[in-house]
């Protein structure tokens, strides 16, 4: 058989076709195997880095080959090199070259093969072209981008014509695709204008103003901070999930009790650090009360206020019904 280099590559149990790109797993346990397909008449090879993902440690210039192995023979092994694929850098190929010689000393007749290896990016599976400068394809193997032996080099075929992978043309076709469909854009329509918060252990919102919120949508927080007023106070909500019950329209304080505030009774609301009302002023200031409960119990009846023992707790209108 004639002198003829043909990359093939492997990583743990995928074993790629001789001379044709192989989408890799990042980083380990199992290394990328570089190999030649067929060593009959090889005296002397070398392999070679050219390009690899830039701002990685396999980042290369043009016309600056990282030599990672190579045999000058007589009675070389066979071609190999294996390296363990860099992290946080998908999408991105590694550009290999093999190069043998019919003598020792790299001497006689040479033949080389260039093919790419890559770490397909995100839900697209992309893989994005090497500099293919310095040097560039080969005229008689131009195609080393050729995953799942798709014929049409970086532009790519189908992803399942290109080893399950997207390159240039199937990866633009599926952006324009995707835009508009909610796959790529944030929740729009009915989610217009409404506040997501997310279940936390300790989040804290300066200032939060909800706007639409749907009934149904969740806030789920174990403690939830409403800071940052001129005069430092804040409403903390501090353990379990509070239990929103409905408030009718009709119930809601009208007219004379405008500036009030108003508590709905809950059973799991824990006020730890109390609340402050900031800077009552005029005839009716002061919190009209008709039920206030802290901690859990039975609903007092109405007229009541319930307080715990030791708790000061100053009546500045006067008001019906037992406080006990």
């Amino acid at each position: 058989m004639a002198l003829e280099a043909k990359l093939q590559f492997s990583q743990g149990v995928t074993v790629g076709p001789g001379g044709q790109a192989l989408p890799i797993a990042a980083g380990g346990p199992d290394q990328v195997n570089v190999a030649n397909t067929d060593n009959d008449q090889v005296a002397s090879w070398r392999i070679e880095l050219l390009y690899g993902p830039p701002g990685s440690s396999f980042e290369r210039a043009p016309g600056d080959p990282l030599e990672w192995a190579s045999d000058p023979g007589p009675a070389p092994a066979a071609p190999a090199h294996s390296f363990t694929s860099a992290t946080g850098f998908d999408g991105e190929c590694y550009r290999i070259r093999l190069r043998v010689w019919s003598g020792p000393n790299y001497t006689g007749t040479m033949d080389e093969d260039i093919r790419c290896v890559a770490v397909p990016r995100g839900a697209a599976n992309a893989v994005f072209p090497p500099n293919q400068l310095d040097p560039p394809p080969l005229p008689n193997k131009p195609n080393e981008m050729n995953f799942g032996g798709q014929l049409h080099g970086w532009s790519g075929d189908t992803p399942s014509d290109s080893g399950g992978v997207r390159l240039v043309n199937s990866l633009l076709g599926w952006l324009v695709d995707e835009m508009g469909t909610g796959a790529l854009n944030p929740p729009g329509g009915a989610d217009d204008d409404k506040v997501a918060i997310a279940a936390s252990s300790d989040l804290t919102y300066a200032f939060i103003t909800n706007v639409n919120v749907a009934a149904a949508a969740a806030i789920a927080p174990t403690k939830l901070d409403y800071a940052g007023t001129s005069e430092g106070d804040f409403l903390r909500i501090v353990g379990g999930v509070p239990a929103w019950g409905a408030v009718s329209l009709a119930s809601l304080p009208v007219g004379g009790d405008d500036d009030k505030i108003v508590f709905a009774q809950s059973s799991n609301l824990d006020y730890a650090d109390g609340v402050t009302v900031l800077n009552p002023t005029g005839a009716q200031d002061g919190l009209l009360l008709t039920t206030l409960q802290f901690g859990a119990g039975t609903p007092p009846a109405s007229g009541d206020i319930r307080v715990p023992t030791g708790v000061t707790f100053s009546i500045k209108q006067q008001m019906t019904g037992p406080v006990t």
